[in-house]
């Protein structure tokens, strides 16, 4: 990747101020604007009521629940529909 000289200078001066190498600062940043992006898509989508929030549970789950184990090896679910649509 090429980046231009007067940027690059204020990328060093940037990552020198905060002690990391320009690698690193360029990692931080490209992380951190992937989580603005991913938490910009939740919010619209929640705004367009496409996302669900279930509220938490008022009481814990029943001392006796066992959830269902399937044998090593049994097809999932989704297999199986896969399947009987061929």
């Amino acid at each position: 990747m090429s980046i231009p000289d007067k940027t690059y200078a204020k990328l060093r001066a940037r990552a020198k101020a905060q002690g990391v190498s320009v690698g690193k600062l360029i990692t931080r940043l490209a992380e951190d604007e992937g989580n603005r992006r991913e938490e910009r898509f939740w919010q619209d989508m929640r705004a367009k009521g496409l996302v669900v929030d279930w509220p938490k549970p008022s009481e814990p789950p029943p001392k006796q629940f066992r959830p269902i184990k399937l044998a090593p090896g049994s097809p999932l679910v989704s297999e199986i529909i896969l399947k009987d649509r061929r």
